[in-house]
């Protein structure tokens, strides 16, 4: 995030949107996530954690104490019978949404996001490239943005593969515990954090099983 960045934070996450005359209310919509009609995703499981010696990388630090080896690490899931493995490539970050109140909150048509369940997540590739790359989309044009919102609702590995999958691709994502914030304002404040990721959770479906 860069200094003009901090700056223009507020007008491009407004709720309302840009300044108006007026704002017709066709402008604005309720978005739900799905986990509000009983949606759950109960078919990713974790299946392995690796590690592989890296490859050596010079570096300008002199110390006379031996250092221990780097190592790459991975996460291997499975997802409905099959194994995915994750790189854990890039130290990216984690934004815990703000809560806010009196929600649902509608949102600014001009805020525009595409959803997908975390069991359909790793189709989804390269997102960053896709949205800035040389060669975008039909649907997107040059220097649009869109948010991608993950829903990982149900078991607490579905939380850890859309960590994992944002770390193989080196995007950062504002992470929202929906009993807290609404879908609309989590992806104003990935706006706000000029964020295009937003991982959706539910901890009120990931309860501690009970002893019998």
């Amino acid at each position: 995030m860069r200094a003009d960045d901090v700056l223009s934070m507020a007008s491009r996450s407004a709720p309302l949107g840009p300044p108006a005359a007026s704002y017709p209310v066709a402008d604005y919509g309720l978005v739900a996530p799905l986990t509000e009609s009983g949606f759950v995703v109960d078919a990713v499981r974790i299946e392995l954690l690796g590690f592989k010696p890296a490859e050596a990388t010079a570096t300008s630090i002199e110390t006379t104490t031996p250092l221990p080896p780097p190592f790459d690490a991975t996460v291997q899931f499975a997802i409905d019978g099959l194994s995915w493995p994750l790189r854990l490539a890039f130290d990216v970050d984690f934004v815990a949404a703000w809560p806010c109140a009196r929600g649902p909150h509608p949102l600014f048509f001009d805020y525009v996001f595409r959803r997908v369940r975390v069991d359909e997540l790793v189709a989804v590739r390269d997102w960053a490239r896709r949205l800035y790359g040389p060669s975008p989309p039909d649907d997107l044009a040059a220097g649009d943005e869109e948010v991608l919102v993950v829903e990982a609702f149900g078991v607490r590995d579905n939380e850890v593969l859309a960590r994992a999958w944002c770390a193989h691709w080196g995007l950062s994502a504002v992470v929202a515990d929906i009993t807290n914030t609404c879908m609309a304002c989590a992806i104003r404040e990935a706006y706000a954090a000029t964020l295009t990721v937003v991982i959706l959770v539910d901890d009120r479906l990931c309860g501690e099983p009970e002893d019998g």
